[in-house]
């Protein structure tokens, strides 16, 4: 059974830009959303899926079936202890229906959502960040390892085994000053 959206919710489309508003159902299997230009289009429903979360930012993505992406997996930082964070980069954490995206699509979604969110904990001064990317055939994690070596200075390890197996991994920044 498909989600049930309400009007003004916050959508992607599967091969499509720009981001999108629920208006309403035309039938059980049919949507009209609203798109950035205030056109009303209609979409077959097992290509939309609901944006978790507020969509503050526009981040475009090449191939990503939407270039809308949210802050619903960054988790509310404690002002007190700001040393920790994680980043969920499991689909089922960021969009409610991935249904049709292609492998591709979907490790471009999700390094952009890592992406986005290590930028946000930097500019927050979080030392130290889990990044959960699975286990899998490992494609995502190299990605993630990839992309963190960009990074100079900083720790990059695997998280312990016991709670994460090897489907995390603990990305400790170095500031200047705050070595």
């Amino acid at each position: 059974m498909p989600p049930k959206y309400k009007s003004g919710d916050r959508v992607l489309v599967l091969n499509e830009s720009g981001h999108f508003t629920f208006k309403l159902y035309k039938n059980p299997n049919v949507v009209v959303l609203i798109d950035t230009y205030d056109f009303e289009r209609e979409f077959p429903i097992d290509l939309v899926s609901m944006i978790r979360g507020s969509s503050d930012k526009l981040l475009k993505i090449k191939g990503v079936p939407k270039d809308k992406l949210d802050n619903k997996s960054l988790p509310k930082l404690n002002p007190k202890f700001q040393e920790n964070a994680v980043i969920d980069l499991h689909m089922h954490e960021l969009v409610d229906n991935h249904h049709g995206w292609t492998n591709t699509q979907i490790v471009e979604y999700q390094l952009a959502h890592l992406k986005n969110s290590l930028a946000y904990f930097m500019e927050k001064k979080v030392r130290r960040v889990e990044i959960i990317h699975g286990v899998g055939d490992q494609v995502l994690m190299r990605e993630v390892r990839l992309y963190l070596r960009k990074f100079k200075g900083c720790e990059i390890n695997d998280k312990s085994y016991t709670r994460n197996g090897f489907g995390a991994t603990e990305f400790v920044i170095r500031y200047k000053g705050n070595v």
